[in-house]
């Protein structure tokens, strides 16, 4: 059964971006028309039998702009919007499944989301010059720097967080890539007490 979202009476320059499942029944596909200046986001409910839709903000036609929608459950969510060449990205949350959206928060650049529930998330780019990963307690309305070590062979090269993967409701594993010069290697800081109180790594490994 084909349960594209773009089907009949669906305009057909619009192109599919990202697909967020939250279950088998819940699911959310982001499409883009760059050129038309045009967004939408599409819900389901129905595993994809129906789908709704909702207008969001266009992406532009650079190689790796576009818009991603995460969810934690069935009402809270967030859209990341990704502009690279231009170095710009920004952050929605919704807590109506997406037929609403906040304001738009304004960062540098997003190299990674996650959210363990509606409250708790971390986001690994750059916010207001100051490059890291950030935690928040209140769904993503304000932001607090989170400690993170670097490894020894690159504290004076860029480091780009990703966001952590959590293993439980301690262990997390967080992917930093680090860059100097034309060298480029990727760490992982682990944590074995982040949980939703707060991601504190305690050691790299290369």
């Amino acid at each position: 059964m084909d349960i594209t979202p773009i089907q009949a009476g669906s305009p057909s320059d619009l192109a599919l971006a990202h697909v967020f499942f939250l279950d088998p029944g819940h699911g959310w596909v982001t499409a883009n028309d760059c050129s038309g200046g045009k967004a939408v986001l599409f819900t389901t409910s129905s595993g994809g039998r129906t789908w709704a839709r909702t207008s969001i903000e266009p992406s532009t036609c650079s190689a790796g702009a576009g818009s991603t929608a995460v969810f934690t459950d069935q009402r809270h969510g967030w859209l990341v919007r990704l502009e690279p060449t231009g170095s710009s990205a920004s952050l929605q949350r919704t807590t109506d499944g997406g037929r609403t959206w906040s304001r738009e928060q304004d960062f540098a650049w997003i190299t990674g989301l996650r959210f363990v529930d509606p409250l708790h998330g971390w986001l690994g780019g750059d916010l207001r010059g100051d490059t890291g990963l950030f935690e928040t307690a209140n769904g993503g309305r304000t932001w607090t720097p989170v400690p993170t070590p670097l490894a020894s062979c690159c504290t004076d090269g860029t480091a780009l967080f990703d966001a952590p993967t959590f293993l439980g409701e301690e262990r997390a594993v967080l992917p930093v890539t680090l860059r100097e010069a034309d060298r480029s290697v990727v760490a992982f800081d682990v944590t074995s007490d982040g949980g939703p109180r707060g991601a504190l790594p305690r050691r790299s490994r290369r």
